[in-house]
């Protein structure tokens, strides 16, 4: 087995990097780590889960968020804990005059006060939502969607029942993609849910009492 490593550099154009394998077997290049570090390296890996059922839906939707203040009141071991001291404190200059320092400390207070308040106002936050039918209660999976979003993306279509996961590491597209399967799974009797592409389980008949 063989491999080649090639540096193509032409004047006026891009530089190419192009890697060769050889072999007089074929079976020992069919191998599935160099089949999965070509599609890391090219076009990724993309999961689609199929929603299908009357009501059954997926679909983003901007909520007016409010992050919740932690209060302090009676637990002081937890507030110096938590406390960032260097946002809050500043250590003032040594001046001469006593009343240059007061109002020194005055503004380094309102600012930190300013700060906080902006942290903990209300923002517009996009979320994910799924539906399992008529009536049935929304199910928030935005924590699947912000699991691993520096390596996963989630798409949706116009109709909201092809969910799309795609990303360039196998790893995480996987974990993300059986993680809200396993949330929007189809029933076997109702028909109702979601199922992997071309992986449509058989329904089944309940049984007469």
């Amino acid at each position: 087995m063989g491999f080649y490593h090639m540096l193509i550099e032409e004047e006026g154009k891009i530089k190419k990097d192009i890697a060769l394998i050889s072999s007089c077997y074929e079976k020992s290049i069919q191998n599935k780590t160099i089949e999965n570090k070509m599609k890391d390296l090219t076009c990724g890996y993309s999961v689609q889960i199929v929603l299908s059922g009357k009501g059954v839906k997926c679909y983003y939707e901007d909520i007016n968020y409010t992050p919740i203040l932690p209060n302090y009141k009676n637990n002081i071991k937890q507030y110096y804990a938590f406390k960032n001291t260097l946002k809050d404190l500043k250590v003032v200059e040594n001046k001469s005059d006593h009343n240059n320092n007061v109002e020194n400390t005055q503004n380094v207070k309102t600012t930190s006060n300013n700060n906080t308040q902006n942290n903990y106002r209300t923002k517009k936050v996009k979320k994910l939502f799924v539906r399992l039918g008529i009536g049935t209660k929304n199910i928030d999976i935005t924590r699947v969607l912000t699991m691993h979003k520096k390596y996963v993306n989630i798409n949706v279509d116009k109709t909201g029942t092809i969910v799309n996961v795609y990303g360039y590491n196998k790893k995480y597209v996987g974990s993300v993609a059986y993680r809200l399967y396993k949330i929007v799974k189809m029933n076997v009797y109702t028909m109702k849910g979601g199922y992997v592409y071309l992986h449509k389980p058989k329904q089944k008949i309940p049984k007469k009492k």
